[in-house]
């Protein structure tokens, strides 16, 4: 990951970076080289025993413990898909509750649409740590508050989650786009009150950005973002170092603009 340069819907700029991919688009400089997703048809729980794996929160919970319990858990399920989907190694995953890695990992999916399949990280450069810091910054797009106060304040309607991470590299040679698309309901009422039904897909699309007579206006606002001195930085930094974006952002706003971005609700 030496010199990339990530951004989130979160983040300064993510609107300028989507754009300069639109107008890359139209003009006919993006090339797919490879295309993957993984996907989890349900949420399975940390409970013992092999009743009530889709219930949170504990036995009669409240809808507060078991939005929080699922929170807790969907949020790192969210981290395993993505982390499957971009194929890096499962010995550089974080540690689950046993019963969430064992059930969760059973069931998830992992399918290549293209010729060959993409690894985001080179195994024999980088490692561990370079793993943590890509999956710390997805996880700022999906933390467990998020999802749980949306769970209690929706209690019985669909919400979705959406996100897509975007990761330029090679001096602004390649592009890959990280598509989350999520949805989950905490039933209300009836014999699996307090059940949540949900399901999770990540989407990974590697791009070629070609090379074109010249670039666009969002295409040039984008590596203007990136000050000459830093890209040079960048090439000359070890592996797995990436310029966060969000650095200088506030975290205690940062709930709030998840929020706007990456959530929508829909009435059953």
């Amino acid at each position: 990951m030496e010199g990339d340069i990530i951004f989130m819907n979160i983040d300064p700029g993510y609107n300028i970076a989507l754009h300069a991919l639109e107008e890359l688009d139209k003009k006919g400089r993006l090339e797919v080289l490879n295309q993957q997703r993984s996907w989890l048809e349900a949420i399975q729980s940390n409970v013992d025993g092999d009743n009530n794996i889709f219930t949170f929160g504990g036995e009669n919970a409240r809808p507060d413990e078991g939005a929080s319990a699922f929170g807790e858990t969907a949020s790192a399920v969210f981290r395993m898909v993505m982390l499957r989907a971009v194929e890096i190694n499962e010995d550089w995953w974080p540690e689950l509750r046993k019963n969430t890695m064992k059930r969760n990992k059973k069931a998830l999916r992992f399918q290549v649409l293209t010729s060959s399949p993409f690894k985001l990280l080179d195994e024999k450069n980088d490692n561990k740590d370079t793993a943590r810091r890509c999956w710390r910054k997805y996880d700022h797009a999906f933390p467990l508050s998020l999802i749980e106060s949306e769970m209690l304040e929706n209690h019985g309607n669909n919400v979705n989650f959406h996100n897509k991470m975007l990761i330029f590299r090679n001096n602004f040679s390649e592009v890959i786009e990280i598509i989350t698309d999520a949805n989950a309901t905490m039933e209300p009422l009836g014999w699996n009150a307090g059940e949540f039904d949900s399901y999770v897909q990540v989407e990974c699309i590697r791009k070629e950005i070609k090379l074109g007579e010249e670039d666009g206006e969002s295409f040039k606002k984008l590596k203007e973002l990136i000050p000459r001195d830093e890209q040079k930085k960048n090439k000359q930094r070890g592996r797995g170092k990436v310029l966060d974006l969000l650095e200088n952002v506030k975290m205690d706003n940062l709930s709030d603009q998840v929020k706007k971005s990456s959530m929508k609700v829909t009435n059953n």
